[in-house]
């Protein structure tokens, strides 16, 4: 009995490291797409593509309307998008 409990334990543990670091890889990408949206609206896409190899990222798709740009970029599973806006 005890030796199932301790079993449980411990899936249940690695279960949640496993969800935990789920979670983290996805927020990474996520700030890279925004620090990548951001760079590409504010300095065109050299600069966002300088931030994308910085972070190790791939940029997927661009759609660039001048004031405004999303991007798509991917770092290991996870693709995520992120948009910014240039406003004066």
């Amino acid at each position: 009995m005890v030796l199932a409990w301790w079993a449980l334990t411990v899936l249940a543990i690695v279960a949640i490291a496993h969800t935990g670091t789920e979670l983290l890889s996805r927020q990474r990408t996520q700030h890279a797409a925004d620090a990548v949206a951001l760079a590409w609206v504010s300095r065109g896409s050299n600069a966002g593509t300088f931030v994308a190899n910085t972070y190790n990222a791939t940029v997927k798709q661009v759609e660039d309307q001048g004031h405004r740009v999303r991007v798509w970029v991917q770092m290991g599973d996870h693709t995520v998008s992120a948009t910014a806006q240039y406003t004066q």
